[in-house]
Order: C-alpha cells, then sequence, then structure tokens
C-alpha cells in the first residue's frame, strides 16, 4: 500500500505538531510535508504530489482561499481540507462551494484522521468512476447501433458517436439538447417526446416497431426498430437519493416548524410509532454528531403508540441530539430511550400541567457539562442560549418545548454541573395495534388509481413531478400552468375529466373560481386543491370554504397519489 503524501501549510510551529500527532495515529502514518509560504506550497504541489492537502484559513500573506484557488487549477482531484481556529458558518460553505472536502476546527482535531480517510476514499470512488465512464464511452461509440440516455424533457444526457452522426452533428454538442433543436420535422420530436414520457411514467420498457429520425443536415431520413427503457441507479445511488429525500422533507417541516412557532401553521398529528421515528433519524443523527460522540438507543420493544406530528417529533428528537452534542466538545455518549409510562394523581399533584393517565416517554440523555439551576430555569426561553455569538440562535429548546405542548405532551429537565443532561417528554398514549402504526399496508402501496386528471400549478417543477406520481399510478394526466390553460384544455377534451388538481394562488385566477367555471360544464368534476400558504392564512382570507379537500405543500408523491385516491374514491 503507497503511502499517504499529505501536504500541509501551516504558520503555527504549536499547531502544525498538534496536526503531526494527530496524523500519526494512522495505520501507516503518513508522509507529511510542511510549509509555510506560497511559494513554498506551488513547488510542493508539483514537486511532492500530494493525495491530500491540509490548509490554514488565516496565513501571515498569503490566504486559505488562494491555497485553494491553487490547488484546484494544478491538482483539482486532490482533496483540500481546510484546518482552522474558528470559522463562521457562511466562510465553511464558501469553502465547501468552492472545492474544499471538508474543515475541521483545531479545537476538533480528533476529526482531523476520519476526515482525511474519508476524503481520500471519496477521491478514489471519483477516480474509478471517471474510469468506468471512460470506459463506457469507448463501449458505446464502437457500437454501430444508437443508443442514448434522455431525461423527462428531452434532453439528451449521453449519447454515442453513432446518434451524433444520424442527426448531422458531434457528441458534445447534442449533450443538452433536445431532438427540436436539430430535427425541424415538428411530428417526429412529438412522437419522441411522447414515447420517452411514457416509458418514464409507467416504468415499464416499450419496444417501438417503426421510428422515424431525419437528417437535419442532408435530409436523410432512416427508419430505427428501437427499444426504450427506462433508467430509477445502483443500490448506492438509490441510498443517496433516499437521505437526499428526507433532508428535503426535513427542510419542508422546518418550515412548517417555523410557521407553528408564530402560530400560523396547522398541524398534521397522526397515529405514530416513536420507536420508528427514531430509526428513522438514525442516519441522519450519526451524521450530525462528532466521531468522538457514540450514540446509543434503547426502545421499549411494546411501545404504545401517540398522536402527534410525526415532521415535528423528528424535529424535537433532532434538536435534542443537537444540544447534547454541543454539550460534550470532548466527546462522550447520547442515549436515546423509548418506554411506557403511567403517570398517577400522586404525579401530577407534583407537576401541575400533568393528566393522570397512560403516556409513552422519549428520554435524550448526554454525558456532557451538565447545567447549573439559573441555566435551567431558562433554557425553554425563546432565545435564550449559552453558546457563543454566531453557533446558535436560542430557538432549538424553545421549538422542542412548543412542539411537545402542542402535542399535549410535557417535557422535564433533569441536569447538574459535571454530571450530563437528561430530557424526558410525556406524550400521551393512545390504544392503536401495533402493526397499524406508522406503517402502509402492503395492499395500498401497489393499488393503482384510474381516471383523468386535470394539473394546474403555475411551478413547472411541480408540475412535472405530479404528473410523473399520477401517471405511474395509472392515471390520464393533463397539465396547465395557469387558470386560462386549463379553461381551454377543459373544453377540448373530448373524454371525462374526473378530478381537477389545483393550485390554490395561480397568475391569472385563483383556484376556488377556476374550479367553479370548470364545474359548471362537467357538473360531476371532483376537486383537490394544493397550496404552500397555511390552512388557516387560506380559510382566513375567503379563498376555500372549510372542509374542502386541500393538500399543503410541500407533499410526498406517496402523499399527491393517496391524497387523489381518496378524494376520487369519496363518497
Amino acid at each position: 500500500m503507497e503511502q499517504v503524501r499529505v501536504l500541509m501549510i501551516e504558520d503555527e510551529e504549536s499547531d502544525a505538531v498538534l496536526i503531526c500527532r494527530e496524523l500519526a495515529r494512522l495505520t501507516p502514518p503518513p508522509d507529511i510535508q510542511h510549509v509555510r509560504t506560497q511559494p513554498a506550497f506551488v513547488a510542493a504541489l508539483e514537486g511532492f504530489a500530494p493525495h491530500v492537502i491540509l490548509c490554514d484559513h488565516n496565513i501571515p500573506g498569503f490566504s486559505g482561499w488562494e491555497a485553494l484557488e491553487l490547488a484546484q487549477r494544478s491538482r483539482p482531484d486532490v482533496p483540500f481540507i481546510l484546518v482552522t481556529g474558528s470559522l463562521d458558518e457562511e466562510t465553511a460553505v464558501r469553502y465547501l462551494k468552492g472545492g474544499a472536502s471538508d474543515y475541521i476546527l483545531k479545537d476538533r482535531l480528533v476529526r482531523l484522521g476520519p476526515a482525511l480517510l474519508e476524503a481520500l476514499e471519496r477521491a478514489r470512488q471519483r477516480e474509478t468512476l471517471r474510469r468506468h465512464e471512460r470506459l463506457l464511452r469507448q463501449i458505446i461509440d464502437a457500437n454501430p447501433s444508437l443508443i442514448f440516455v434522455k431525461d423527462w424533457d428531452g434532453r439528451f444526457v449521453l449519447v454515442n458517436q453513432a446518434t451524433a452522426e444520424i442527426y448531422g452533428t458531434t457528441v458534445e454538442s447534442l449533450i443538452g439538447k433536445t431532438d427540436a433543436d436539430f430535427n425541424p420535422n415538428a411530428d417526429e420530436v412529438a412522437h419522441f417526446l411522447h414515447y420517452d414520457r411514457d416509458v418514464m411514467s409507467s416504468g415499464h420498457p416499450r419496444f417501438i416497431g417503426e421510428e422515424r429520425v431525419t437528417n437535419p443536415v442532408t435530409r436523410e431520413t432512416r427508419w430505427f426498430q428501437t427499444i426504450k427503457v427506462e433508467l430509477h441507479g445502483h443500490e448506492r445511488q438509490l441510498e443517496d437519493l433516499e437521505e437526499i429525500r428526507k433532508a428535503a422533507r426535513r427542510a419542508a417541516a422546518l418550515t412548517r416548524q417555523l410557521l407553528a412557532f408564530s402560530r400560523k401553521q396547522v398541524l398534521e398529528p397522526r397515529i405514530i410509532d416513536l420507536n420508528g421515528v427514531v430509526m428513522n433519524l438514525d442516519k441522519m443523527l450519526r451524521s450530525l454528531i462528532s466521531e468522538n460522540i457514540e450514540l446509543k438507543t434503547d426502545l421499549a420493544a411494546d411501545l404504545a403508540a401517540a398522536r402527534a406530528d410525526p415532521n415535528q417529533i423528528e424535529q424535537v428528537v433532532m434538536n435534542l441530539a443537537i444540544n447534547a452534542r454541543d454539550a460534550m466538545p470532548d466527546g462522550g455518549t447520547v442515549t436515546i430511550e423509548t418506554r411506557n409510562a403511567t403517570l398517577d394523581d400522586a404525579y401530577a399533584a407534583q407537576h401541575v400541567s400533568v393528566i393522570p393517565g397512560d403516556y409513552i416517554m422519549l428520554a435524550v440523555t448526554d454525558t456532557g457539562c451538565g447545567m447549573d439551576e439559573p441555566t435551567k430555569s431558562r433554557i425553554f426561553e425563546p432565545f435564550f442560549t449559552t453558546k457563543p455569538v454566531g453557533h446558535g440562535t436560542g430557538l432549538g429548546l424553545s421549538t422542542v418545548y412548543g412542539i411537545v405542548k402542542q402535542s399535549g405532551g410535557n417535557i422535564w429537565v433533569y441536569s447538574e454541573p459535571g454530571k450530563g443532561t437528561t430530557f424526558k417528554i410525556y406524550l400521551p398514549a393512545v390504544a392503536s395495534r401495533p402493526e397499524d402504526i406508522g406503517k402502509v399496508a402492503p395492499a395500498e402501496a401497489v393499488r393503482r388509481g384510474g381516471g383523468t386528471v386535470l394539473v394546474v400549478e403555475d411551478d413547472e417543477q411541480l408540475r412535472r413531478l405530479t404528473h410523473r406520481a399520477l401517471a405511474g399510478q395509472g392515471y390520464t394526466v393533463l397539465e396547465a400552468d395557469r387558470g386560462s390553460t386549463a379553461l381551454d384544455i377543459a373544453r377540448r377534451h373530448k373524454g371525462q375529466i374526473d378530478l381537477l388538481l389545483t393550485d390554490v394562488i395561480m397568475p391569472d385566477t385563483n383556484g376556488r373560481k377556476l374550479a367553479e367555471t370548470i364545474r359548471a360544464a362537467r357538473p360531476g368534476l371532483r376537486v383537490l386543491y394544493m397550496s404552500g400558504y397555511p390552512d388557516g392564512a387560506i380559510a382566513s382570507h375567503g379563498m376555500l370554504e372549510p372542509g374542502v379537500a386541500y393538500l399543503a405543500k410541500p407533499f410526498t408523491t406517496e402523499a399527491i397519489t393517496r391524497k387523489v385516491r381518496e378524494v376520487l374514491e369519496a363518497r
């Protein structure tokens, strides 16, 4: 195994010694070249040929920005890790956007070794991917058949040489373009896009006996037998996409949380399995806490159900875990525990806000610095924080408190200086069979819909995603980007339209007026409204009547297909 070469630019000798000491823990220890100036750094980039670069942010006469720029020009594939004494989040993000692999604070050097190995592994994976891409390119270009990959909009993502020649252009010129950019025959272009989208929506391969392609340069027409197959990625890519989806969902949940904080959000309580919520967060929590902190879970096997908004309960767990992490800068253990609990009359007598009964308990415990009595008395106050400026908003625990209270529960904190902290949350238990908690029956997961849905949404991306979700479940989907277009489609469409799925607020009208106009000609039409505004705000402005079918944005594909089916199947 080749010894890892590390190029370190650091002007403080004491810091350089600590960094070298930390890297010496690796097996085998890396070969480290230490430089202090720009000329020495430039020379080492070529002469030393590092596998990884470590750089301070503040260097006299030479900044980390300049070092990153030089490294990106000279050795763009070499991981660049910032190692600095202090760094605000905005600057850290700028470094990462500029090409840095990671950043390590000097008071957290315990992260350096793992971060370096992870950056090297990512670099190796990128190089392996490039080799595979070069091999793939050689294989498909050697194939005389037309090979191409398109996205939903018909743009070419990958093509081989034979495809480019049919279009009278080059591979590079065809990438990112559509058939319409090269083919003057509008009928051919419409034909291609129709079958492309049909395959992507259904997920089923399609054999097309005869497909005509006209060369825009020679005007020569050739006929092809075409097989079109949808591509969704391998298991690791799907796992990454799932994590991205979860992160996006949590970002949406954070928006709802802020609305709830200002009492403008209608909560979405459901019967939930708290163990499932915790387990679903496991990977995210492990990425949030430091490597020197151990995460343990102790979940009751017979845990009862609770009625709460699952997105907000996720936010509670994450906020408490982050709070625990920040209380243990030198490492420790975070334990998440669930239990069934009965709070009796005697307990209620000592805790004014408690109603006697059965509860489920969620506890988050850390082995950190703990809190004194004055701090404990203020931790749930909005904007109160013991963290330095720029390291916290003071909204985390106050938001936790608000969510728990809105869910009909209670929260208590137990802590002493130097002895760690435990937050205990009690949510009222509800009667429900365990197999029904937070699960979707297999039959529901595979049920397909039927009928025609007119989707009216001015946001192109959301409209496209909704189209794909509904078409994939068997619905015929008509699209409109505004009210006037929807009216035109409703007039011209010869068949039945079973459901109008419309945004509440649009550039040229609102959803209620649109529904009334279309219903005048199609009395049996069902309507499902969607909006990014809170339910209360929509109702208070008279945009919708109480009790209409409504779905709040953002929503998942599962949520939209389920809601459409509910509306169509309702009496």
